[in-house]
């Protein structure tokens, strides 16, 4: 059997022209190796003992984190083991999970000797398989995250899993741990935020014996030059080239959104549309006590105008659906943009009716994107609102946003966010016809933006206080 070193001294990498890894490989990489390899070989019944069961190791951008799952991947699998492996690799979405597979085609195609026994294949997922076994790469967006049973769990920039499902996707995977006693856990990640669950988690594992945590801040030697790091880093704000390169956790800072709504311009609510406008619908499905919200814009001159904003609690799928119908009716020439993971069987049967409706896939970076580009509209003053709107239970779009903050890392932070959110995928929607739409807004200028707005408009009023008392 082939230990990791001598597997890597025979491994032929992408970076970034093709060079035998022996040639490039710092001596933490190869520190790196041999932990690894005893773990990895006690997970799998090689080896009856090793110090850790488990890993985690937290480093930069550019310290090879997604290349060096791929290739642990492959050795695993590259020969037979005492127990087969049954592994999986997750990441916090389709496009980083890719990443994974790309890496690990790179070197397939790159070493011969590799490619005649471990191939990559698509079997509903995608799956690296060899003599050793199976490891699948999952993304958090998978719904069969439940009852797995497996010796090799590997988790890919932990710090960018920042939605609700993407955490319910972590404690499904890390709670089947205990199911094998030998399972092992690998954990690669860039220094996150203070105060979040990865930092948390990385604390807790790191007074666990059975754990190697390596978290120091700094930089080793690295395959990223200073002079790349550096105009890398020039569009950059101090504290996110602190985390990012230098691996700092840093301290989360959120700007409220009330003082640029106070800034925008407001109409009239429309409930009825004409027939010559295109208007763009966003749909966003509440379950539980959450709200679910209706929101209709149309472009006009060079501003969006939101038309109006339905809010809704404690309806049904089938109830929301007509919610929907009915505001289509009222606006008849439109786009709408729906959650696809939320309401899949309503797109399918508005389709079916003629209604122009489409899934939104709301991955990570696309709400990113679409919170960015509202955001930007908001700050350039290119985005109208109406007065008293959408109320639900003496809420209302105003006190939504009152309540919203966005964070260092472009996340949207609040209690009740379904308005917004309805109000993002319409903008989406109104943009798929061509409208022309603002670059969303990168997140240090969104930073300084939501400062000056903070002081030039401290106090957090709703709109809707200052539009009544005007009246009187």
């Amino acid at each position: 059997m082939l230990t990791y070193t001598e597997w890597l001294n025979r491994l032929t990498i992408p970076t970034p022209e093709p060079k035998p890894f022996k040639d490039v490989a710092f001596p933490w990489q190869w520190s790196d190796a041999a932990l690894l390899e005893d773990i990895v070989l006690y997970s799998t019944g090689d080896k009856q003992q090793s110090r850790y069961r488990h890993a985690c190791f937290i480093r930069p951008r550019g310290y090879d984190k997604t290349s060096s799952i791929a290739r642990l991947c492959l050795w695993t699998v590259y020969q037979k083991h005492t127990n087969l492996v049954k592994g999986y690799t997750c990441a916090v979405d389709e496009e980083q999970a890719s990443l994974i597979a790309e890496s690990a085609a790179e070197m397939l195609l790159l070493n011969d000797w590799l490619r005649k026994v471990v191939s990559i294949k698509r079997q509903k997922s995608l799956r690296i398989i060899g003599p050793g076994g199976v490891i699948r790469i999952m993304s958090s967006d998978d719904s069969s995250a439940w009852g797995k049973r497996l010796s090799l769990l590997i988790f890919d920039e932990l710090t960018h899993w920042t939605t609700p499902k993407s955490k319910r996707f972590f404690t499904a995977m890390f709670s089947t741990l205990p199911k094998n006693p030998r399972a092992a856990c690998i954990i690669i990640s860039n220094a996150g935020h203070v105060g979040t669950w990865q930092h948390k988690l990385v604390d807790t594992i790191s007074k666990d014996p059975s754990w190697y945590v390596c978290n120091q801040p700094g930089r080793l030697p690295s395959w990223v030059s200073e002079d790349m790091l550096a105009v890398a880093a020039s569009g950059m704000d101090e504290s996110e080239v602190r985390r990012v390169f230098y691996n700092e956790w840093q301290e989360t800072a959120s700007f409220n959104l009330s003082s640029l709504y106070l800034k925008c311009p407001t109409h009239s609510e429309t409930i009825v549309g004409d027939a010559y406008t295109h208007y763009g619908i966003g749909a966003d499905y509440g379950y539980a006590d959450s709200l679910s919200a209706i929101t209709v814009c149309h472009y006009e001159n060079d501003t969006v105008v939101i038309d109006t904003c339905k809010a809704f609690r404690g309806l049904s799928p089938n109830q929301f659906e007509q919610e929907i119908i009915n505001v289509s009716k009222s606006f008849p020439y439109h786009t709408i943009y729906i959650d696809q993971y939320q309401m899949l069987n309503t797109i399918e049967r508005l389709s079916q009716q003629g209604v122009n409706v489409y899934p939104i896939k709301p991955t990570q970076d696309k709400n990113k994107q679409m919170i960015g580009t509202v955001i930007s509209l908001m700050i350039d003053g290119k985005i109208t609102f109406p007065v008293v709107t959408g109320v639900c239970e003496n809420e209302s779009l105003a006190s939504e946003i009152n309540s919203l903050s966005v964070d260092n890392n472009g996340k949207l932070i609040g209690k009740t966010k379904d308005r917004f959110m309805s109000l993002c995928y319409a903008v989406a929607a109104l943009q798929s016809k061509g409208v022309p739409s603002p670059t969303p807004i990168s997140i240090p200028k969104l930073m300084m933006k939501m400062k000056q707005a903070r002081q030039e408009n401290p106090y957090g009023v709703h709109r809707e206080q200052v539009w009544q008392r005007a009246q009187h």
